[in-house]
């Protein structure tokens, strides 16, 4: 079981499974994780953070969309730089870019969406606000 409140853990081991699950399920041919979010209500209360720094979100209670038709190819563009200094990528990636800048014109050319892989950080089955 993957520590979730563990960044690095989660950075090292989480993403990576991750885009296979997606690769194996969309038979896509590239997959690039990079974002995360920890939910939990209790944790949320305790104000208690994640190891490496994030905090911890509470549940949402409304059905959302993480992107727009004009967010979403900036934020393909945002991955062709460097992380920031706040950009958990930046822990594994330093300054280099997730997806290579010399590439994105070649990629928003082709079919592309961006995929929410979400998982239980218990063991046991979430009873509710499963989001």
């Amino acid at each position: 079981h993957i520590n979730y409140k563990d960044d690095d853990e989660t950075l090292t081991r989480y993403y990576p499974a991750c885009a296979e699950l997606v690769k194996r399920v969309l038979g896509a041919s590239e997959v690039y994780a990079f974002d995360h979010n920890v939910r939990s209500a209790a944790l949320k209360r305790a104000n208690e953070g994640l190891k490496g720094g994030n905090a911890v979100q509470a549940p949402l209670f409304f059905i959302h969309n993480d992107y727009s038709k004009h967010s979403a190819p900036r934020r393909i563009r945002d991955l062709s730089t460097p992380p920031k200094l706040n950009d958990t990528l930046r822990k594994i990636l330093g300054d280099t870019p997730l997806i290579d800048p010399a590439r994105v014109e070649e990629l928003m050319q082709r079919r592309w969406c961006f995929v929410n892989v979400w998982r239980n950080i218990k063991e046991k089955p979430v009873q509710m606000l499963p989001l």
